[in-house]
């Protein structure tokens, strides 16, 4: 038991002399950007970090504004930050753009529609006739079943794509390519099939 004890004070001794050199070291490092250093807080003494130590310490290293930065940027005629006019449009970002957005819209779509089906007086059927006694134009109806159709296998295959991905394959250039096709195609051949239903 006594063993088990000393351990333990070993082990909380050199916590602590790290600890002690790690604040030494951030303090070297403040300095280093800053010139004036403020000491780190005496926890043993019970001094604690205040939330503007924690601001300062982000800040560090990073450029004021007014100095040679900005001057510098503006001559070279860079953006003040990365925008997407900047980029050449491309399949894999339109896609990524696009993957989020149906999967967006199917789940306000999945959320309003349960919401709804929930909270209406008359039974689902009952809806269903309804919009079928309005009778629509054909084209009408299948414009909008195609895109809600679309959405929903775009998505699909494009998260199968994401699967492939997460187990490390398809990130060649050519691969990107013509996964990106496949999913075009398959989506589009999906959704007007089950526009025709």
């Amino acid at each position: 038991m006594l063993a088990l004890a000393n351990s333990a004070l070993r082990s909380q001794s050199v916590l602590w002399s790290s600890l002690r050199s790690m604040r030494t070291s951030s303090t070297i490092l403040t300095e280093k950007f800053r010139g004036t250093p403020k000491s780190p807080p005496d926890t043993d003494k019970g001094e604690k970090y205040t939330p503007s130590d924690f601001r300062e310490s982000a800040g560090s290293g990073v450029p004021r504004s007014g100095d040679d930065f900005f001057d510098r940027n503006k001559k070279l005629n860079r953006p003040l930050s990365p925008h997407l006019t900047i980029y050449q449009t491309q399949l894999p970002m339109m896609m990524s753009g696009t993957h989020r957005a149906t999967g967006l819209i199917l789940g306000l779509q999945l959320g309003v529609v349960s919401l709804g089906i929930l909270l209406a007086p008359q039974h689902f059927d009952y809806y269903v006739e309804v919009i079928r006694s309005w009778q629509m134009n054909d084209i009408l109806v299948f414009v909008g079943k195609f895109g809600v159709g679309w959405l929903l296998m775009y998505h699909y295959f494009n998260g199968i794509r994401h699967l492939a991905w997460d187990m490390g394959k398809g990130f060649a250039l050519p691969d990107l390519y013509k996964t990106g096709y496949v999913v075009l195609a398959l989506s589009l051949l999906s959704a007007a099939y089950l526009a025709t239903q």
